[in-house]
């Protein structure tokens, strides 16, 4: 084969595993397909900055073009992967092109999930997952008054939270007890403080039954008969993998099943980013981790994996979100029955049968990167709770 590697996707991980094959050496061919009419963009800073008018479209780019001229990668942007062939090493892209390969890194990463509401297709009503999408909210937002938020996960909270300080009326609603109920309910709680202390009203445990209007939305019934004026309605509740066009291979929850590395099931196939569902050895299970790090750090390994390198070190999942003035960082993987360690009010641990698998820091950058230390050790619970002993002294147990 004379393909070389083609990465299809050119978001974060995306461009991330082409640029690092050339840092690592590589000489042969690279392709990176972008279905998006781009370059590779950083999404967090969607929701919030670039959202609010704040930052630009190309402060959001991993990479300046002359970065892809100087390694020599062939972008190709606009161009949407259709089909697999993972026997023949081909991909096939809408407009009838097939490229051949002699290795695949899927990076599509995901799409958003649609709900089926009546009026989802009137004027008004928004999602958000592309710069695209983005920019139209932006316009939106410019001229609105009323907004319903759909969703209180991270992109509607951040949403909201962004909205509000444009000095929208805001609403969320979502059928879980609270915004990102996925925490636990403590944080949750402080979480939805932030949002009432800024005058976002939140309707919990209660479902949206329509979106209502005329061509344009106007207004948003619930499942409790409730009636919210809106002119501006986003939608977030969460995304799927983009693999619809992805054959021959495992597949787990729609995304690729790959090990740390990025390995499918099949030869010369590898995936990363919110496409893939990676090992996870914390939770002896495939996981898909759709965060800013785990782009990175996914798109670093599979660079070293294809060029017969040692590992990079993975490090700890983690994640954040800002909302409000306030900053949550998150890392580690927790359960509903993990008791709760609180060391004063900004960090946080969870902790089953004795061993950290969890922790969370609120305005609190320094000590959250220093608790990620702890999980997967014993430390005892007390030298947890004292927020007085440096976390880099506290014993593993």
């Amino acid at each position: 084969m004379t393909g070389g590697v083609v990465v299809v996707g050119a978001g974060l991980a995306g461009a991330t595993a082409a640029t690092t094959l050339r840092e690592l050496g590589f000489d042969g061919p690279i392709t990176l397909i972008g279905a998006e009419p781009v370059l590779p963009y950083e999404r967090p800073g969607l929701s919030k900055g670039y959202l609010a008018g704040s930052t630009d479209a190309d402060d959001l780019r991993v990479h300046g073009p002359e970065v892809y001229e100087r390694f020599g990668i062939d972008v190709r942007l606009g161009a949407e992967a259709v089909a697999l062939d993972a026997e023949a090493r081909r991909v096939s892209l809408a407009d009838g092109t097939t490229l051949s390969y002699d290795d695949v890194v899927i990076a599509t990463g995901g799409v958003n999930r649609r709900p089926p509401l009546p009026g989802m297709e009137r004027r008004g009503v928004h999602q958000l997952r592309t710069i695209a999408e983005a920019s139209s909210l932006r316009s939106a937002a410019s001229s609105a008054r009323t907004a319903v938020i759909v969703g209180q996960g991270f992109v509607g909270c951040e949403v909201a939270a962004t909205v509000r300080s444009l000095g929208l009326d805001v609403t969320m609603v979502d059928p879980l007890p609270g915004p990102l109920w996925s925490l636990g309910a403590e944080l949750s709680a402080r979480v939805a403080q932030w949002h009432a202390d800024a005058g976002v009203r939140l309707r919990n445990d209660v479902g949206v039954a329509s979106l209502d209007g005329g061509p344009a939305v106007t207004s948003v019934t619930l499942t409790d008969g409730a009636v919210l004026p809106a002119d501006l309605v986003v939608v977030g509740v969460g995304a799927r993998p983009a693999t619809d066009w992805v054959s021959g291979v495992e597949l787990v929850d729609g995304a690729v099943a790959v090990d740390a590395d990025g390995r499918s099931s099949a030869p010369h196939v590898w995936a990363i980013g919110d496409a893939a569902a990676a090992w996870d050895e914390q939770t002896g299970s495939h996981r898909r981790v759709e965060h800013f790090d785990s782009a990175i750090v996914q798109g670093q390994r599979v660079a070293h994996a294809l060029v017969g390198a040692p590992s990079p070190p993975g490090g700890r999942s983690w994640f954040w979100t800002d909302q409000h003035g306030h900053t949550l960082m998150h890392a580690g993987v927790h359960g509903a029955d993990d008791v709760v360690v609180w060391r004063g009010d900004s960090v946080v641990f969870w902790v089953r049968d004795g061993e950290v698998t969890a922790v969370a820091g609120i305005d609190a950058g320094r000590d959250f990167r220093r608790a990620m230390k702890l999980i997967g050790t014993r430390p005892a619970t007390a030298d947890l709770q004292d927020d007085a002993l440096d976390l880099r002294t506290v014993p593993a147990g």
